[in-house]
């Protein structure tokens, strides 16, 4: 919607004005930004166990919590199998692409019906076709 360069320089002089007004308490976080969070593998493998209620994301119905926990692990358990991906630091991603990482969300489905259920779950990413580029694509599986 707006130029990522004019977003970039509203959010620091939004930083600098916080700091000058003495409201700052502390310095930013090692990327350089204030309450920036991303999830990172530790969180969304520690919030795994922690999930105490989900629904399916296409029909909108409660999912059972421990169908959708082993759901999620076996993604991320494919994952590591096919090395999917190749763990950095965050400054290693700004460093390379001006740019933050791409944010993560889950997607829970039953493909089953109530009694007998057949949970799947994906990690896919947020926000990835906002620049309508043209090069990007996810391939699903058809399962």
């Amino acid at each position: 919607m707006y130029p990522y360069e004019l977003c970039r320089e509203i959010r620091q002089c939004l930083i600098n004005q916080i700091r000058s007004d003495g409201r700052l308490q502390g310095k930013p976080n090692r990327s350089g930004y204030i309450g920036y969070i991303i999830p990172t593998e530790e969180w969304i493998l520690g919030n795994i166990n922690q999930i105490t209620e989900a629904w399916d994301d296409i029909t909108g119905k409660e999912l059972d919590p421990t169908g959708v926990r082993k759901a999620r692990e076996e993604e991320i358990n494919e994952y590591k199998q096919h090395g999917v991906y190749e763990k950095g630091p965050i400054e290693q991603c700004w460093e390379r692409t001006d740019k933050a990482p791409i944010p993560v969300r889950w997607i829970d489905i039953n493909k089953g019906d109530k009694l007998n259920p057949e949970y799947r779950s994906r990690l896919v990413a947020k926000e990835i076709k906002m620049d309508n580029r043209e090069d990007l694509f996810a391939a699903t599986s058809p399962s």
